[in-house]
């Protein structure tokens, strides 16, 4: 019998397997686009963290070409004022922006998911608090603000990471909120709230579960505008990092010489247009794939 049943479990767990991506395969298939974005920021990632075995220079290797050398077979995306390989400076540039950007989206949905649930299922003063410091910190210049922590904290990127964090969480808490606000009235919260259950058990077992959906969409959101910020910043050269980051690549050096090598802003400028369409476009799509209202639409 025991001999019996080994084949059929594989035989299982194979037609599992074939079903998922048979699953995979549709869902590819209704979200083209989405899918598209998906495997954009997933080369964009992969791409960058690979950078020491892809990239035929390292970060910090100048003169390894003619200056502002344009795109050819010895170096694919041109070389840079100082002679300095551009396509490995771009792999390498994207570990510092991607993570930084990530870092940054994760702690303000945090932020916004404790924040906007609690302020919208609880109510009463705490939300009137809650709703009146995001006003404030809303009214805030964010790149004012942010010009100003890193001068006070020597470009401190965990510090910057944070601001940008807790300057970017009021607008997904609004939105969480206003969402929390619709389904405290449905009948099973109700009815959950009747029978005696902690509010923490009813945020953890029924608010959350309902909301993933809108979070998952926000974050991805949130991840273009962390990035937007994070480049802006670097562009600026108020922060920087002992590797190259894509925003720094786009500074003062490459507007001096972008009529005569535009290679240099083009591709750093291209790869950060790349993913910040691509999680716009996946956060589109796994809205739709995710919300139960959207579902089969």
């Amino acid at each position: 019998m025991a001999e019996q049943a080994l084949p059929q479990v594989g035989t299982l767990s194979f037609s599992n397997r074939r079903g998922f991506i048979s699953k995979l395969g549709r869902i590819a298939a209704r979200k083209p686009l989405g899918t598209l974005a998906i495997a954009i920021v997933a080369s964009l990632w992969i791409l960058s963290f690979l950078a020491p075995v892809l990239a035929p220079y390292n970060w910090n290797e100048l003169f390894v070409g003619p200056k502002l050398q344009g795109p050819s077979s010895d170096h694919l995306f041109g070389t840079d004022f100082y002679g300095g390989d551009v396509f490995s400076r771009v792999l390498y540039g994207g570990r510092v922006t991607l993570m930084t950007s990530l870092l940054a989206s994760v702690m303000s949905m945090l932020i916004a998911t404790v924040v906007g649930c609690a302020s919208g299922f609880l109510g009463g003063r705490l939300d009137l608090i809650v709703q009146r410091v995001s006003d404030a910190l809303q009214a805030l210049p964010n790149l004012v603000v942010l010009l100003v922590v890193t001068a006070l904290f020597a470009s401190d990127r965990l510090m910057l990471i944070f601001f940008i964090a807790l300057l970017t969480a009021p607008a997904p808490a609004r939105v969480l909120r206003s969402h929390v606000l619709s389904l405290r009235s449905l009948p099973y919260v109700e009815a959950a709230t009747s029978i005696g259950c902690s509010n923490f058990r009813i945020l953890y077992r029924h608010i959350l579960p309902n909301t993933a959906h809108l979070i998952i969409v926000l974050f991805t959101g949130g991840l273009g505008v962390s990035m937007l910020i994070v480049t802006t910043l670097a562009f600026l050269g108020v922060i920087g990092s002992q590797t190259p980051d894509w925003g720094g690549m786009l500074n003062i050096s490459s507007q001096q010489y972008f009529v005569i090598a535009p290679w240099t802003a083009i591709f750093p400028g291209g790869a950060i247009t790349l993913a910040v369409l691509g999680y716009n476009l996946a956060g589109d799509a796994l809205r739709d794939l995710l919300d139960p209202r959207l579902r089969g639409a």
